[in-house]
């Protein structure tokens, strides 16, 4: 989007967007976990394909902090490997509460007190308006579109990006092949926004779940604009609130979750329990109808016990 456009468009901004993410380490004597979390707010005035670009750069992120974090590395997330940027550096006072940040090294790389031989478990929530907005009458304005505006007729814009993205399986070749044709998308897209390490799941209908109606449009502009993906959690219960518009123009989601090991070979939430492996654990969130999570009421009843 052009930023001399924005005050056209009653949003007037200048630059770029951002994913902020941070993670949250819980540290125990016979387990390391890590949950890493992304905010993101996609742009709108653009297409499907350029909000498709921004959620790569997010999922391919989680992947390499994965990696780092199975492998022992020290590591923190962020882009410029854990230094604060040239252009920060000058504004940042060494009294700041925030300037040790890029000096921070995770407790679980060798350790002591956490050795690399304690299970380590990698866990990602991201989370935002991933403004997924481009069908029904929305195709008819230039503004919010891109040559997938007729390419995509026959389902919503959360449907195509769950079915590209979300989906595990497929021929990677054939898909690449796809996006460069048809798409125009540089082979790369597909590799950095493949779910077949992460099995990313999103746990609500993405046709039904609306996050916004917007009653100016007396209900022909409706959409699941908002999103929780996981990876490698558990929901026990979900949610959507703010159903009357009067917080926000959007409603809210909401996921409780249980961190792993959560399962035992009998199905039963129980933390301290063998776990399942976790592949078949996810494999069978991404393959449930609707995406949902498989949740049974002793899982429920073990979260809330």
């Amino acid at each position: 989007c052009s930023s001399d456009l924005g005050y056209l468009r009653k949003e007037p901004r200048i630059g770029t967007r951002y994913v902020l993410t941070g993670c949250i380490d819980f540290k125990g004597q016979d387990q390391c976990t890590r949950t890493q979390i992304y905010s993101l707010h996609f742009e709108i005035f653009c297409g499907p394909l350029t909000r498709l670009k921004q959620l790569s750069d997010a999922i391919a992120d989680a992947k390499r902090c994965r990696r780092e974090f199975l492998s022992g590395a020290n590591t923190v997330s962020s882009s410029s490997g854990g230094e604060i940027p040239a252009r920060f550096k000058d504004d940042v006072h060494a009294s700041h509460p925030l300037y040790p940040y890029h000096q921070t090294q995770s407790v679980f790389a060798g350790s002591p007190q956490y050795p690399l031989a304690l299970p380590r478990h990698f866990c990602i929530i991201i989370g935002g308006d991933l403004n997924t907005i481009m069908h029904g009458i929305v195709r008819l304005s230039a503004s919010y579109c891109d040559r997938l505006r007729w390419l995509s007729v026959g389902e919503t814009e959360a449907e195509w990006l769950q079915r590209n993205v979300l989906d595990l399986g497929g021929s990677k070749w054939l898909k690449a092949l796809w996006w460069r044709m048809v798409y125009g998308l540089q082979p790369k897209y597909v590799e950095m926004s493949s779910n077949n390490e992460l099995k990313l799941f999103d746990v609500f209908d993405k046709l039904k779940d609306i996050t916004l109606d917007n009653p100016a449009y007396k209900g022909y502009v409706t959409a699941k604009l908002d999103w929780l993906i996981l990876s490698n959690l558990m929901v026990s219960a979900s949610s959507i609130g703010n159903q009357n518009y009067k917080l926000s123009d959007h409603k809210y989601l909401v996921n409780e979750v249980l961190l792993p090991p959560f399962l035992s070979p009998n199905g039963i939430a129980a933390l301290g329990e063998s776990p399942l492996e976790a592949d078949s654990v996810l494999e069978a969130y991404s393959a449930h109808p609707n995406h949902r999570s498989p949740i049974t009421a002793a899982a429920k009843m073990a979260y809330a016990g």
